[in-house]
């Protein structure tokens, strides 16, 4: 297995106040475009930063641009098969570009598990650091738990397939969360970094942010609150 060599980058969060706020209302204002694009392409969906409201883990690798990290569930739609995961990631891309363009941002791109808009700068204040808005894919099944949409590789591109992968132990996860919010959410970001940084070293994409929010979510519940439910 490949691992990250004595010097590289690692993932630390974001101090820069003024930035991160005017970063997240720049990344705010586009995706709700996206939702009502989406919305009205026949998608029933909401997007909403990863983490809690006020307690969303924003990270920088390095000198990389700030990572702005959405989730946009999925919860049914009329107008296309859920299980068609890669039509819904490419009307997603679509819609995006579609916004992007007259703002004169790039094109968005896609790796295994998100959609990036990349290298956002801003013309005035603070133009020397850039931001990706990352978008994750979910989708919450009857049992309460979640799955995320993501590429099975094939030996043809064309023909990778994009399904919703399993979340493990994600039943209940906005419920731990805001259960521990008002007590423990250092030990959640604490933690979130950790598995962050560990898994960047091993050069793991198995565990993309969303799994790391769920891991560290649930092993601080399970430290303070599991034994109270016996």
């Amino acid at each position: 297995m490949c691992h990250k060599t004595r010097g590289e980058t690692m993932y630390s969060y974001v101090e820069d106040k003024p930035f991160l706020t005017d970063a997240k209302r720049t990344a705010l204002n586009i995706m709700k475009q996206l939702i009502s694009k989406l919305r009205d392409r026949g998608l029933d969906c909401n997007a909403r930063l990863l983490g809690l409201d006020g307690k969303e883990p924003i990270l920088q690798n390095g000198s990389n641009p700030v990572e702005i990290e959405y989730l946009i569930e999925i919860e049914g739609s009329k107008e296309f098969d859920l299980n068609d995961g890669h039509q819904i990631k490419l009307v997603t891309m679509d819609e995006l570009d579609i916004i992007s363009k007259p703002l004169l941002l790039p094109e968005c791109v896609s790796n295994t598990f998100n959609i990036i808009l990349p290298q956002l700068r801003f013309s005035m204040g603070n133009t020397q650091k850039a931001f990706n808005i990352v978008i994750s894919m979910v989708h919450e099944d009857p049992d309460g738990s979640y799955g995320r949409l993501g590429r099975k590789p094939s030996a043809v591109t064309a023909r990778d397939q994009w399904s919703w992968i399993p979340v493990p132990d994600s039943i209940d996860i906005n419920y731990k969360a805001k259960k521990i919010k008002s007590k423990y959410w250092k030990d959640v970001n604490s933690l979130y970094l950790k598995k962050k940084n560990a898994y960047l070293t091993r050069v793991n994409i198995g565990h993309p942010s969303f799994v790391c929010y769920v891991e560290s979510v649930n092993e601080v519940y399970r430290l303070h609150f599991e034994e109270e439910e016996f």
